[in-house]
């Protein structure tokens, strides 16, 4: 079975099935994300069932800041949150943790962490990724069709 999957001849199809398991695998994590309850898109079909309910909201993204509430977004639809918004702006990324309330269909904040260096960490790994990219023509040929290992 090794073999099948390490020969030259299957590497296309070997790749191919790779990168349909991943988009897979991601869909079906990003579904999983966005319809676990209790997240907000739970407590939006049967919002009494939710009522003050917790919900935990990691890595989001501010869309709009008012006076005494902000809306966040990552996978789902827009969500309202009211609480303290002095010191957000659009585009900050948040973790909220807040109790969902039925009748105004909001989630009232009682705890956020703003992630200010979040920017920073996502840049850097682009930069190891354009490096990874760089590199790796010092490292490996194509030889006769295959890849091989320089040196």
């Amino acid at each position: 079975m090794v073999g099948w999957l390490c020969a030259d001849r299957n590497r296309r199809w070997v790749a191919l099935a790779a990168t349909a398991w991943l988009l897979f695998m991601g869909g079906r994590y990003a579904r999983f994300a966005s319809l676990a309850a209790p997240g907000y898109e739970g407590c939006q079909r049967d919002p009494a069932s939710c009522d003050d309910r917790d919900l935990y909201m990691s890595i989001w993204t501010v869309l709009e800041v008012g006076e005494a509430s902000y809306v966040i977004r990552k996978i789902s639809d827009p969500v309202p949150v009211v609480g303290e918004s002095a010191g957000l702006a659009v585009g900050d990324r948040v973790s909220v943790v807040g109790r969902y309330d039925a009748e105004r269909q909001v989630v009232v904040e009682s705890a956020r962490q703003v992630h200010r260096w979040r920017r920073v960490k996502e840049g850097l790994s682009v930069l190891g990724l354009l490096g990874v990219m760089v590199m790796i023509p010092f490292a490996y040929t194509w030889r006769a069709g295959a890849v091989v290992e320089r040196g």
